[in-house]
């Protein structure tokens, strides 16, 4: 049975769903999720500690991570953010994982109980000799 107060509750949620990603959600993406971001971030810890790649990866803590594609671009990972978020829309997903094919590629967002994409990943996992 529908009330107002359950119907507002999910107009609100598709409300904050349809919003664009906020700029921090990008960036906690990019920088989480990319991996060439990560590979200069591991380069950056290597060159500026003397510290070896192996040791910058367990600062990172990137064992549990999984990325995107990496030979896609960080345009192309907004997109496939972007198309993933449309389609949480029209198939009425407003909290939890959802998941898509984009470019071939099975990506996954995550929807906060507010409605907003909190992470986006691919489904690719890469270690030490892969960066």
């Amino acid at each position: 049975m529908h009330n107002d107060e359950c119907c507002g509750v999910q107009q609100k949620l598709i409300d904050n769903l349809s919003k664009p990603l906020s700029k921090s959600t990008t960036d906690h993406i990019s920088n989480r999720h990319d991996y060439n971001l990560v590979k200069k971030q591991i380069e950056a810890i290597v060159n500026k500690t003397g510290k070896t790649k192996e040791e910058a990866i367990k600062m990172l803590n990137i064992g549990d991570r999984t990325f995107f594609n990496k030979n896609w671009s960080n345009e192309t990972i907004i997109k496939a953010t972007e198309y993933a978020r449309q389609d949480a829309i029209k198939n009425n997903v407003l909290s939890g994982n959802h998941s898509v094919l984009y470019r071939g590629e099975k990506i996954t967002i995550n929807i906060s109980n507010e409605g907003k994409v909190s992470t986006a990943y691919g489904n690719h996992k890469y270690d030490l000799k892969d960066f």
